[in-house]
């Protein structure tokens, strides 16, 4: 996660698809130390972290095993939150 939050504070994103259990830091803790806060997608196999994702905005929350229908509508929103790029971008990185 630390490596994360420097390559994010030095690369901007647009969005982010990120786990919330990490090793060190978790994933509320990442996005708290990003100087630009980019769209966020969380990605966990536990449900329990739902409400407090959707408190620091993130967009959506898919729980592993991400299916292709929850992944579509990620996709989807961040299309309407006018990123057409980044996600035209993420979908044929994750088709691939």
């Amino acid at each position: 996660p630390e490596e994360a939050v420097e390559f994010l504070n030095r690369e901007r994103v647009d969005v982010l698809f990120l786990d919330i259990e990490m090793p060190g830091w978790n994933g509320f803790e990442v996005i708290s130390r990003l100087e630009h806060q980019p769209f966020v997608v969380f990605t966990t196999a536990y449900d329990r972290y739902a409400l407090r994702a959707f408190s620091v905005n993130s967009i959506d929350y898919l729980l592993k095993p991400v299916s292709t229908e929850d992944l579509d509508r990620a996709l989807t929103k961040l299309e309407r939150l006018t990123v057409p790029a980044a996600a035209d971008e993420a979908r044929a990185v994750l088709e691939a």
